[in-house]
């Protein structure tokens, strides 16, 4: 079994899903990958003090980058457009702590 590893750094984190952007990684079919994000506020997860602020993560592009935080793109070798994928989650690992939040940000309308 290959197994690869994905994580936030510059260039693998990005805040929209595009065909534009390269891939940071390429695997081939049949491979794992265990892929680490930041918080829904692009905040790092694990740091020292579980209790104190996030260290914020700089968003690539702010105008583009305005959604979640995304790892990747992945690109499997051998897809073709029109093929179709098949993601097997093995383990779902959340961290030690969360937060949630509903209803938008104060400010930020549609």
């Amino acid at each position: 079994m290959n197994l690869h590893q994905l994580g936030p750094g510059p260039g693998t984190v990005h805040g929209c899903f595009s065909r534009d952007l390269p891939p940071v990684l390429t695997v081939d079919p049949g491979h794992r990958i265990r892929v680490r994000t930041l918080d829904a506020g692009w905040g790092r997860i694990e740091q020292a003090d579980p209790f104190a602020p996030p260290e914020k993560f700089a968003r690539p592009d702010p105008e583009r980058d305005r959604g979640h935080a995304l790892c990747g793109p992945i690109a499997i070798r051998g897809a073709r457009p029109g093929m179709t994928l098949t993601v097997r989650m093995v383990t779902i690992r959340p961290g030690r702590w969360g937060w949630t939040s509903a209803g938008g940000e104060p400010g930020r309308g549609p």
